[in-house]
């Protein structure tokens, strides 16, 4: 499930244009809710289902 959910958000191209419009520690934001948010969905359906 977590896959599902972070597969937009990890993909190359759309990382290739958060890096190319926002600055390195915003990039990292991004990839680190990315991250954080998609185990926690996970982890949340895990539970519930």
């Amino acid at each position: 499930m977590a896959l599902m959910i972070a597969g937009g958000v990890t993909s190359i191209p759309a990382a290739i244009a958060v890096f190319a419009l926002a600055r390195i520690p915003v990039f990292l934001t991004y990839i680190g809710f990315a991250f954080v948010g998609s185990i926690l969905a996970g982890l949340t359906y895990t539970v519930f289902i």
